[in-house]
């Protein structure tokens, strides 16, 4: 697996990709698992249609990440309303004042475009992450992350 971290929301744009990939939420779970571990997070999944974040994540430190997960969508309108419920989704969550907060799709255009469209200070008032999910080869995947963190 192959990580990005992105300096910009350029970089961000050119790492989506247009056309339908099938990734569906479970697959883009699994994918944000991966890379968190790689970065020294515990992390729990929670299992299909369970209530509750679709992803907690612990640092030894103790720094704590809560993810809301979104898959693609089979119709165009579905990308801004996964979106739009993926943002209502972690709002809710976000009730620990010492933890930080993500949102984890496909690097699907669509999703990208509308990443770009929500102000850079909005997510550093959230402290909002996006992990961005992209097939690089059968079985293998490569997450980027816009972080809320200013550079």
């Amino acid at each position: 697996m192959s990580d990005t971290i992105f300096q910009n929301k350029v970089e961000m744009k050119n790492f989506t990709y247009e056309g339908r990939e099938g990734l569906d939420e479970e697959a883009v779970k699994q994918a944000v698992s991966s890379f968190l571990q790689g970065q020294g997070y515990t992390v729990a999944v929670g299992k299909k249609r369970e209530r509750g974040p679709d992803l907690r994540a612990t640092t030894k430190e103790g720094l704590k990440l809560v993810v809301e997960a979104k898959g693609e969508g089979s119709l165009n309108a579905m990308f801004n309303n996964f979106f739009l419920n993926a943002l209502g989704e972690i709002l809710q969550r976000m009730n620990e004042l010492a933890a930080e907060y993500g949102i984890a799709m496909p690097a699907h255009r669509k999703f990208g475009r509308l990443i770009e469209e929500l102000s850079d200070s909005v997510r550093y008032t959230l402290r909002l992450n996006f992990y961005l999910v992209r097939p690089a080869s059968a079985g293998v995947f490569e997450v980027g992350l816009l972080t809320w963190k200013v550079r």
